[in-house]
């Protein structure tokens, strides 16, 4: 352990950090300023402590979203005062929003400046509202507290951050002048020896204290009750963190035979699974075919759902059980179906249902959704290998399909993750897919997908529109002098294409104007700017062979894949429409 204590502020930077970085903190992330000063250099000075800096604050604590959903684990970000600290809130909403934990470092004035006009000075304290799942702010470093009082407030804040539900928290740090160690006979006179002692000495908190337990025997018999006497039960599998919730999935999909909807974000689209419906999402166009087969019993698991089609069945399908498995107690039921949620470690909870759930394949059930995704399965291959020209649809196709079994993707949201979760590859190998479907914004894409690498130690493809890529282009700073393997793959169509999709469309002019906003813009010189190796394809044959280059030989890449906005979207529509047509005729 480092401890800097030529200050009264290094020594209390340096206890805060070291309390960190015991606790399983390993990863911080950087914005320069100046009132951080003792934040930083107490992280510089720290051997336990992984930095990588950004000087967007915005763009950083996203990286750090993405860091913390790869691993389950905080990172912590580090920003100067004033306006530095309100850049971090988007990344702050959609950490709160999806449980994903994080630990908010925010350097402040002094007390005696605030509401009298001093310079870069703001009301720092409760800036985020109701997101944190807590905050303090902290006094100026002082010796009338002991070192445990900086460092209970360490430990809290990590077990806030980690505890169920997982999410922000924020510390709000006060520092005085002067901000750079200077020599200063009060702190001098500390004896660093005996003080590294008694840290060294210091027990801290278990690290999973708050964890979410196992189901009771109370509620697994509830469970099982209401699962065991049902004739069409479905298994809906949304969003997943971990590879051990994923193998817990698996096995209870094995073990029960039922017909298993996995959404995109659960990373269960590709792999041997006997029971997963492929392409659900075009299936359920067929109005027939969900006229016909509705659930009677639904048993969801996990995270949010993406596609707004499995949604609407499920609310017009009415299934008199649907139980809901979360590791969090938010409501996640947009469509009010749900009659009984369980909050639960969702690996141990699944393994507990596997366990107390007979096995019983319903004669027809399973059979009939299994011919019906062949069917969407078979002429959608023959649909998109009609023509070399690339759609989103194919291109979310060839992703999933060719992409190197060692990786991951994070989809972008708006059309980038939709088109995953229609057109995901079953062939393709099982990767991990991340995403920010929280609050569902495009802020902080490619941040985040350089934390989701970082955090995995993978290389990621990350799937982008062109929109998204705009609004954080500055990110691209991250990948120059980092270790970062990220094959960015973008989808340039001059717009946001998904409005394309919406009613919205009908408003000629307006809607070209307002909502679809052409920006006739390249990625290029982009990437020229940022050292970046680029790529141009417009269609799937120039794509492939620079996809297959970039994720085996290349750190860091763009590919700017060029499709036509009108006729993507007619492509698009005409797809499902023919698949919806074939599949009504079983």
């Amino acid at each position: 352990m480092t401890l800097n204590i030529a200050t009264i502020n290094s020594l209390w930077a340096s206890l805060l950090i070291e309390e960190l970085t015991r606790l399983g903190v390993s990863q911080f992330v950087i914005s320069p300023g100046s009132r951080s000063t003792p934040l930083v250099l107490a992280v510089a000075d720290n051997p336990n402590a992984q930095a990588i800096t950004h000087y967007d604050e915005r763009g950083a604590a996203f990286f750090a979203l993405g860091y913390a959903r790869a691993t389950q684990r905080p990172a912590a970000v580090i920003c100067t005062s004033g306006t530095a600290v309100a850049n971090y809130y988007p990344a702050v909403i959609e950490a709160s929003m999806d449980c994903v934990p994080m630990i908010l470092l925010t350097a402040d004035r002094p007390p005696e400046l605030r509401d009298r006009g001093a310079n870069q000075t703001i009301t720092q304290p409760g800036i985020f509202a109701r997101y944190p799942r807590w905050e303090r702010d902290i006094p100026c470093p002082s010796s009338e507290h002991p070192p445990s009082f900086i460092l209970d407030i360490a430990d809290e804040a990590y077990q806030r951050s980690t505890g169920s539900p997982m999410g922000p928290v924020h510390l709000n740090c006060m520092f005085r002048e002067p901000l750079a160690p200077v020599k200063n006979e009060e702190n001098d006179s500390r004896d660093a020896a005996s003080l590294t002692s008694w840290i060294s000495g210091r027990v801290s908190p278990s690290k999973n204290t708050a964890a979410v337990s196992s189901l009771s025997e109370g509620e697994l018999a509830a469970a099982t009750n209401a699962l065991g006497k049902v004739s069409r039960p479905m298994l809906v599998v949304g969003g997943l963190r971990n590879r051990i919730e994923r193998n817990a999935v698996i096995e209870l999909a094995e073990h029960l035979q039922w017909p298993m909807i996995a959404d995109s974000g659960s990373g269960l689209r590709a792999g041997r699974i006997n029971s997963r419906i492929n392409y659900f999402d075009l299936i359920l166009a067929s109005e027939r075919f969900t006229a016909i087969q509705k659930p009677d019993a639904v048993l969801q698991i996990g995270s949010r759902l993406t596609s707004k089609r499995l949604l609407a069945y499920l609310e017009h399908a009415e299934p008199s059980t649907y139980l809901q498995l979360l590791d969090h107690p938010f409501p996640h039921d947009p469509i009010k179906r749900v009659t009984m949620r369980l909050q639960t470690d969702l690996a141990s909870g699944v393994r507990q249902i596997t366990e107390s759930l007979s096995s019983s394949r319903h004669f027809g059930w399973l059979e009939a959704w299994k011919a019906a995704a062949k069917t969407a399965e078979v002429n959608l291959e023959k649909i998109l290998k009609s023509s070399d020209r690339l759609s989103e649809p194919l291109i979310a196709s060839l992703v999933s399909d060719k992409i190197p079994s060692d990786s991951a993707i994070w989809a972008a949201s708006s059309m980038p993750i939709r088109d995953l979760d229609m057109f995901y590859s079953p062939q393709g190998p099982p990767v991990s897919v991340g995403c920010n479907r929280g609050a569902s914004g495009i802020d902080g894409t490619i941040a985040s997908a350089a934390g989701y690498a970082c955090g995995t130690r993978r290389p990621v493809t990350l799937l982008i529109g062109d929109l998204a890529m705009l609004h954080d282009l500055n990110s691209l700073a991250i990948l120059k002098h980092s270790d970062i393997h990220l094959t960015i793959v973008v989808i340039n169509n001059n717009g946001g294409g998904i409005f394309g999709h919406l009613p919205i469309a009908e408003f000629g002019s307006a809607f070209e104007r307002y909502f679809v906003v052409p920006h006739g813009l390249g990625f290029a010189r982009a990437a020229e700017m940022f050292g970046i190796p680029y790529t141009r394809a417009e269609s799937a044959s120039e794509f492939l062979p620079a996809y297959r280059s970039a994720c085996h030989d290349t750190r860091v890449s763009i590919i700017e894949l060029i499709v036509d906005r009108e006729a993507n979207q007619r492509f698009h529509a005409s797809l499902v429409t023919s698949i919806a047509a074939e599949v009504g005729k079983l």
